[in-house]
């Protein structure tokens, strides 16, 4: 639970602050990286389409927020099908 706390604030920092202002150490602490880029998209969004696309939405960081807290924003790759 405190890891998606953590991802929630690295991300609403990204969003509101812009991502010079957003702590790495702590998206990268809490797995966002994995995923997520902060200029390219790799498995999941860049955090600046995120942001891009959201801008204007103040409802959505803290959306954002809850939703990582609850845990249902992570989503898993699919399982690996047998050749």
């Amino acid at each position: 639970m405190k890891s998606f706390v953590i991802a929630a604030i690295a991300a609403a920092s990204l969003l509101v602050g812009g991502a010079a202002h957003a702590s790495a150490d702590k998206a990268n602490a809490a797995g966002c990286m994995k995923c997520h880029d902060v200029d390219k998209k790799k498995m999941a969004s860049s955090f600046k389409d995120i942001a891009a696309k959201n801008k204007g939405n103040k409802d959505y960081v803290e959306a954002a927020v809850k939703k990582l807290a609850r845990g249902s924003a992570i989503q898993s790759p699919p399982p690996a099908q047998p050749s």
